[in-house]
């Protein structure tokens, strides 16, 4: 019953205080059954907004997210899923959410697709999701240990001159004493 009447709906929660309250939301629902547009202006300037997408699994691709004409990205936000990349988030669990903060927040406008997803699906794309954050965690450390390497290189390269300077010095002293 959920991927027909009631799933795609869009839940937008706003506050000044950075408290989430139910009777500080609005529902938007998918005009055409699948991309939901949502077009707000606050009558005062808020500091958090909440998006849900449902209650339950799900995948989001963002099509347009701005908060006061700004364009959004899902990297300037706290997901309670994975960022695939490219505006693709997936939540593996029940009440997906996506926050933003910012100080002064006047207008959203928002145009997204919800996709529900099965409970295998959701294993199997959760499963994708992992091994692209454990591939991003290898290339991290990997960079880590490379800027360890350089990082060592130029010091041994100072201690190396600092070592001839002290050699030129002696040379100079003992050439000078002769």
């Amino acid at each position: 019953a959920y991927r027909c009447q009631t799933w795609g709906k869009l839940q937008v929660f706003w506050s000044c205080d950075g408290v989430i309250r139910e009777k500080d939301s609005r529902f938007f629902s998918p005009a055409d059954g699948k991309n939901v547009v949502c077009s707000m202006e606050f009558d005062e300037a808020v500091s958090s907004i909440r998006l849900d997408p449902g209650e339950r699994p799900c995948m989001v691709k963002i099509r347009r997210f701005c908060v006061n004409g700004n364009q959004i990205a899902p990297e300037m936000c706290t997901i309670n899923g994975k960022n695939l990349g490219d505006g693709l988030l997936i939540f593996e669990h029940e009440d997906p959410n996506i926050l933003y903060e910012e100080e002064e927040i006047r207008t959203l406008e928002l145009e997204w697709l919800v996709m529900p997803l099965s409970d295998e699906l959701t294993v199997v794309l959760g499963a994708l999701a992992e091994k692209k954050d454990e591939q991003e965690r290898l290339i991290q450390k990997q960079q880590e240990q490379a800027e360890n390497v350089i990082n060592l290189q130029v010091k041994n390269t100072g201690d190396i001159e600092v070592h001839i300077v002290k050699i030129e010095t002696e040379v100079i002293l003992a050439y000078r004493m002769k």
